[in-house]
């Protein structure tokens, strides 16, 4: 990989900042001056930036250098992200060490963690050296073991057993014996650059680590943990399906009606499709849904699908005779009598609903109108009823043509309906 082109000749000392406690906010991306945007590390930097990680729009300074103490500020961050406990940084009353206090502004980000750190002692007592630059092996270090590479449990991801340090660099003799299970994790995953140098690799553990291969560094370990896009879902009637992601612990379904959100659905790992009619009514319309990934932590989330597209006809909702609804006629009372079989019912509709039964005239201006005002405007409530298997209900449908509208009972919102082709003549 490319070391980050020299863009300014200025090396200013610049605060890494971190948007602390819970998600970052994901703006429009604003550019990053000092870094040309066909260099290898742009990206990266432009995301830790927008991700709020390090630095702000405007110059980065990539080649810059990182104190420990400002990068255990940013290592705070990830594995409050990562691990769900935001805004919850350990803050002791004695401090661990004799060079960071409790009046010192990363006081708790360097106790919550300090382990993940090479640290100093003498026989005045424990040091972290906290403006003392971050160097190549401490920054790999801290990473692997924030995104928690270390523990055996990431998918994917190489462990200690599965390499050998000595074999992957020339100079794994110069890697502090702390940190080289660490080092050897990082660069077997590929999260940082080796120098070549006469057919050979070095990995210079103890250099300092510019801003711009931090960046990097960062921006390599999240990418490594992200879940894959979802392709494109699909449509069948009223469901939607998509293809399964590995590592997904759920997946989160997104409905929309004319651009317009309708509803989030939440689908558990293992099932790989959602029926829309189980839990809202879809009305005639232009719908969309996409389908996102998620992990066990919000951050490492897959990005979102592209939409699939579904224009539903009122012709769509149209029930044939014998699909659970059956409807008979008494000449003499001139009444209609309705008979639910929920077994017979179509797959899209579920086991209980309210029927309504509306004279055909009604039924467009109901179709497009708000579904419950309308419902309650035209004192339907009267012929509505809960339809189980072997319920009936009997209605005066005088010579006219009607309807029967099927409504999710929690919403009113519309399901299918039947048609009433032959009325009772006079």
């Amino acid at each position: 990989m490319k070391r980050v082109k020299i863009i300014t000749a200025a090396l200013l000392a610049v605060l890494l900042t971190l948007i602390s406690g819970g998600m970052p906010v994901f703006a429009q991306e604003l550019a990053i001056t000092d870094i040309e945007p066909e260099d290898e590390a742009y990206a990266p930097v432009q995301w830790v930036v927008d991700h709020g990680y390090m630095g702000n729009p405007g110059a980065f300074f990539p080649t810059g250098y990182v104190t420990r103490g400002e990068f255990a500020d940013i290592i705070a961050g990830i594995i409050q992200r990562i691990g769900g406990n935001a805004g919850k940084l350990l803050n002791p009353v004695k401090p661990s060490f004799q060079d960071v206090l409790r009046d010192d502004p990363f006081y708790r980000q360097v106790e919550t963690v300090k382990s993940y750190f090479i640290t100093y002692k003498n026989s005045q007592g424990t040091y972290f050296r906290p403006y003392r630059y971050l160097t190549r092996e401490e920054a790999l270090m801290a990473v692997v073991r924030a995104f928690g590479y270390d523990s055996g449990n990431v998918p994917g991801i190489k462990t200690e057993a599965d390499v050998s340090l000595k074999d992957m660099i020339e100079d794994s003799g110069k890697v502090n014996e702390s940190a080289k299970k660490f080092v050897a994790i990082g660069i077997a995953n590929e999260l940082t650059d080796l120098r070549y140098s006469k057919g050979k690799l070095y990995f210079d553990p103890g250099r300092y680590i510019t801003r711009g291969d931090l960046a990097v560094l960062i921006y390599n370990a999240y990418q490594k943990k992200e879940l894959a896009k979802v392709a494109a879902p699909t449509w069948e009637n009223t469901k939607i399906s998509w293809l399964p992601v590995e590592h997904a612990t759920k997946y989160e379904v997104n409905l929309y009606k004319d651009e317009t959100l309708v509803r989030t659905i939440t689908v558990t790992e293992g099932s790989n499709s959602y029926d829309f009619i189980k839990t809202i009514g879809i009305n005639p319309g232009s719908y969309k849904a996409t389908v996102q990934a998620k992990a066990s932590n919000s951050l490492l989330d897959g990005p979102v699908s592209d939409p699939a597209a579904r224009t539903f006809a009122l012709s769509d909702f149209k029930l044939k005779d014998g699909e659970g609804i059956t409807v008979t006629t008494d000449p003499v009372k001139k009444t209609h009598t309705i008979t639910i079989d929920a077994s017979k019912l179509p797959a899209r509709l579920p086991k209980t609903f309210r029927i309504c039964p509306i004279l055909d005239d009604i039924l467009p201006e109901y179709t497009v109108l708000d579904t419950a005002a309308y419902y309650k405007e035209h004192k339907l409530d009267g012929f509505a009823f809960t339809g189980r298997s072997g319920e009936y209900y009997r209605f005066d449908g005088g010579n006219k043509k009607y309807t029967i509208l099927l409504l999710l009972d929690n919403d009113l919102d519309f399901l299918g309906y039947y048609a009433c082709e032959n009325p009772i003549k006079e």
